[in-house]
């Protein structure tokens, strides 16, 4: 089950993120639901949350963001980056820079 989201984040990294560009957790999601949206509601149905299970959920996927070591690399400290999240809300999320393929 973590397989299907990791290799749609992958996917969305690899293929809509520019070298070098500076993202944040909020696109990432924003991509999952718009692009991947099977994936994204199996990986939700997995988190076992009787409250807060999308804030718990989104906390999940930039944990997995962050684990793309070799495609991206964390800027600043978590909740540096104010972005809009699915809700509209602007909130404290976590950003990462998209490394540079070298040659």
């Amino acid at each position: 089950m973590n397989d299907i989201i990791v290799n749609a984040i992958r996917s969305i990294i690899e293929d809509i993120i520019p070298e070098g560009k500076i993202f944040d957790s909020h696109f990432v999601i924003d991509q999952l639901i718009k692009k991947h949206s099977d994936e994204y509601l199996i990986f939700a149905s997995s988190i076992d949350a009787s409250q807060n299970k999308t804030r718990l959920m989104n906390g999940k996927i930039a944990q997995k963001i962050e684990k793309q070591d070799n495609l991206v690399e964390k800027v600043g400290d978590t909740g540096d980056f104010w972005s809009v999240n699915m809700k509209g809300n602007a909130t404290e999320c976590s950003g990462w820079k998209k490394r540079i393929k070298e040659d």
